[in-house]
């Protein structure tokens, strides 16, 4: 398997990973898996998850597209709960649910499709919120 088969396979099961974290899993020299990232960010496979304090963890692009949009789905449905609910339901890891949650308050996003046509987006948000953190709204 080569280098980059290595990195896209670590990060279908694994969480975001940085160019360190690579170095120390493939052996691969440093310039190689930063030539490798770059290239896998340019062509779309690739998105940066996080930067903080000038480290970058990297994750699939795709698979992130997956896991959010079986959130979408299940709240899309009608269904309710909270983070853990919602993992159960669709088969992810709690934590991820809980990010792709977060995420989604942030943007606005995931909340119309539970709330009725006369709801404001803030209140939209908050219902949603109070879902997803298993309140009653």
């Amino acid at each position: 398997m080569n280098t980059r088969e290595k990195i896209l396979h670590h990060l279908e099961t694994n969480k975001p990973t940085s160019s360190r974290e690579f170095h120390t899993l493939t052996g691969a020299p440093k310039s190689r898996i930063t030539q490798l990232l770059r290239e896998l960010t340019e062509s779309g496979q690739l998105e940066i998850y996080s930067a903080h304090n000038g480290i970058k963890r990297y994750r699939l692009t795709e698979l992130h597209a997956s896991r959010r949009k079986s959130v979408l789905d299940y709240l899309e449905a009608g269904n309710e709960g909270a983070s853990s609910d919602i993992a159960a339901a669709t088969g992810l890891e709690v934590q991820v649910t809980s990010q792709i949650l977060a995420s989604l308050c942030k943007q606005g996003g995931g909340a119309p499709a539970m709330a009725g046509p006369s709801e404001s987006v803030a209140l939209q948000q908050e219902r949603t919120v109070h879902l997803w953190h298993g309140q009653p709204s």
